[in-house]
């Protein structure tokens, strides 16, 4: 089977018989449905920057389509954007793609059976729910909790739950814990594969906004990665720190760029000092992110990152 493609850049992709709504202002969609029209299949496939189409998404019917004229930010400009109802019709996979007329064709499309192939493939599946954020908590060296909290397309509250104990320190469950987000994110599915490519980004990530924060003495820059901000001491700390001796000094009559810049250059000593962290270059990043964010950028092989998937379930709503 052939389908036009739909990239989807946020990991929205629906379940079997789901409805979902989306809107897109790209060029490329519309095309897609001057080209397909309504009732005929399309397929939905996730997008990241840094890989590109991820070839297992979603095949569905978009039930209804039409124009509608939307104001966008940040500069309020009016676009003529595609909204269009689609209905899940199940899990599929593009085995390789083709140009037609300016729209990319997914080719020999297959249906993939997600529970049956995570017996021998482990997998969790992003579909029907989108996540917002997860918790990691470590009990003892056995028993890591870690804890994916988000929503389904309906809009009800789920979570997703695995015990990582005696498989990973509690660093590394902390920063798979935010791979596994990612993934999700960009993917709407978690497999070794991803799973270690969202890894590299994560602490890659959270490294950048450490030596951001250090080389412009901005602690406010601690942890705050495209997938939002990390929860942890360091951040914890510089966010509350800043935020009192700003207040402190703005309640002084100091003026706001002299109280901006002393609340950084205060916050940052503080922090630092009370978990014992090194400002010196080439060595603050590295214990920034091990000690003072909890996160671990060991490199986990295949075998241990099958075994972390399979304390999961498939999905929230097993």
């Amino acid at each position: 089977m052939r389908a036009p493609v739909i990239p989807v850049a946020n990991g929205m992709i629906p379940r079997a018989d789901q409805d979902l709504t989306g809107v897109f202002l790209d060029e490329w969609t519309k095309r897609v449905f001057l080209a397909a029209g309504n009732k005929r299949s399309v397929l939905l496939l996730p997008i990241d920057p840094a890989t590109g189409i991820y070839p297992v998404g979603s095949l569905v019917t978009a039930r209804d389509a039409w124009t509608q004229q939307v104001m966008t930010a940040p500069s309020f400009a009016i676009r003529e954007a595609v909204f269009a109802t689609f209905v899940g019709k199940g899990t599929f996979r593009a085995s390789s793609f083709s140009w037609e007329n300016g729209i990319l064709v997914a080719e020999d499309v297959t249906p993939l059976d997600l529970g049956e192939l995570r017996t021998s493939y482990p997998l969790i599946d992003g579909s029907g729910w989108t996540p917002s954020d997860g918790a990691t908590d470590s009990r003892s060296l056995g028993d890591i909790r870690v804890s994916i909290f988000g929503r389904s397309h309906e809009g009800d509250e789920v979570v997703l739950e695995g015990n990582l104990g005696s498989l990973v320190s509690p660093e590394a469950a902390h920063t798979l814990e935010h791979a596994i987000i990612r993934s999700l994110s960009r993917f709407a599915m978690v497999t070794v594969k991803t799973l270690r490519h969202s890894i590299a980004q994560e602490v890659s990530d959270l490294k950048a906004s450490l030596e951001l924060g250090y080389s412009l003495r901005m602690p406010e820059f601690f942890g705050v990665t495209s997938t939002g901000m990390c929860g942890n001491p360091l951040t914890g700390l510089a966010q509350f720190y800043l935020a009192d001796e700003l207040r402190k000094r703005l309640a002084s009559g100091m003026s706001l760029p002299r109280s901006v810049e002393g609340a950084r250059l205060t916050a940052l000593s503080r922090v630092t000092g009370d978990l014992g962290l090194s400002t010196e270059k080439g060595v603050r990043v590295l214990e920034g992110l091990k000690r003072g964010m909890m996160h671990d950028d060991s490199a986990l092989s295949d075998a241990t990152l099958k075994r972390v998937l399979r304390r999961f379930p498939l999905s929230p709503f097993e």
